[in-house]
């Protein structure tokens, strides 16, 4: 992993909290974590039953709501992903999933310790 990116971006945090605040902060990491944990283990389901036209629809919402919360490095490697999926390139998507199961685990944890206000 390239340690110069992190794991989530202060900026995006900071935005969120001068729209809505700590409560809005807190909710949407509740919501992401939530969210992203179900698209990430729906993509695995999805890649055992070769459901290719699925993963890229997983990828895309996560891409998305990754970028909303600032998990930056996970909303490139959903990008990745859905590129991959479409290419139906099992091995290197399997790979990437490992990947991004381990990002997703840091993106938790930063938001529910609160280290990035």
């Amino acid at each position: 992993m390239d340690s110069s990116v992190l794991t989530l971006d202060p900026a995006a945090i900071g935005r969120l909290h001068r729209i809505g605040g700590e409560e809005l902060v807190r909710q949407m990491a509740q919501l992401f974590v939530q969210n992203a944990s179900q698209r990430i283990a729906a993509a695995w389901e999805e890649l055992e039953h070769r459901d290719f036209e699925s993963i890229v629809k997983s990828m895309h919402a996560l891409k998305s709501s990754a970028e909303n919360i600032g998990a930056d490095r996970l909303g490139q490697m959903a990008i990745r992903a859905e590129s991959l999926a479409d290419a139906q390139a099992m091995q290197p998507l399997e790979a990437l999933l490992h990947e991004m199961d381990t990002e997703f685990q840091q993106v938790k944890t930063a938001l529910e310790s609160g280290s990035v206000q």
